[in-house]
């Protein structure tokens, strides 16, 4: 109920009407309010927390799942919901673990997922990072941290990040890095500056010196022609024309 205060703004009351007897014949009723205006001040101040919070974690780039203490999903944003791909019946089933164990039936190595939730589940304030591969072809990078509020620790927090473009950056890189070590061919590679940075094995062997005599030497001085003795200005001519020579 509200009623009107001197200045006329409205004030929330909670009203409690009672009807006494202070004689047989009249009958009164008593009016009781109690002034609810610091718990309405309250309620909107955790409102606010809550509504920030909620900001917060649907901002961040990454997924975030948190649970209790027992494994019982409280909250998750919808970054965390697209990651996995999280279907709407996982999320209604009344089983309060459904989401972890869908988690674990998404991942190519459910053993080692596993292996991990139980060491966490053993120390509540253990701290862990962990990779794992989803059948869907995507790996996520999961970091596990302890939920902890008043120096107590109530749950835990999982962030999740998609390094599926990383990781295929790194195996490109160790790819190419092997080829370039195997080659017949002697390769040589160069900074923008055409100062010499990385030699495979056969180019060393072709010149007959150490890697670390033309490290960062110019490339200019590593080719020789008595005949064209403006050879380095038709290299970088070419190059800047072609991108080829």
């Amino acid at each position: 109920a509200m009623v009107r205060g001197v200045d006329g703004d409205a004030i929330p009351v909670e009203r409690k009407v009672s009807r006494v007897w202070p004689s047989a014949q009249s009958p009164v009723y008593m009016v009781a309010l109690r002034d609810l205006r610091n718990e309405r001040r309250a309620d909107e101040a955790l409102e606010t927390k809550v509504a920030e919070l909620a900001a917060t974690l649907e901002s961040t780039g990454e997924g975030i799942l948190v649970t209790d203490l027992h494994g019982r999903v409280r909250n998750y944003n919808q970054q965390f919901a697209q990651l996995w791909s999280l279907p709407e019946e996982v999320v209604a089933a009344p089983d309060p673990h459904a989401v972890l164990e869908f988690l674990q039936a998404q991942v190519q190595d459910p053993e080692s997922y596993a292996s991990a939730q139980l060491q966490l589940a053993s120390d509540d304030t253990a701290s862990r990072t962990d990779v794992f591969m989803l059948r869907n072809g995507r790996t996520l990078e999961r970091v596990a941290v302890p939920q902890r509020s008043r120096l107590q620790i109530r749950g835990r927090v999982y962030s999740f990040r998609d390094i599926t473009a990383q990781r295929t950056a790194e195996l490109t890189l160790r790819l190419a890095a092997k080829v370039f070590a195997a080659s017949p061919e002697a390769v040589l590679i160069t900074n923008a500056a055409f100062e010499i940075e990385q030699l495979n094995p056969r180019c060393l062997e072709l010149t007959g010196v150490q890697a670390a005599q033309l490290q960062g030497v110019s490339a200019r001085c590593f080719f020789h022609d008595p005949n064209r003795p403006d050879l380095c200005k038709e290299i970088t001519l070419a190059l800047e024309a072609n991108v080829l020579w």
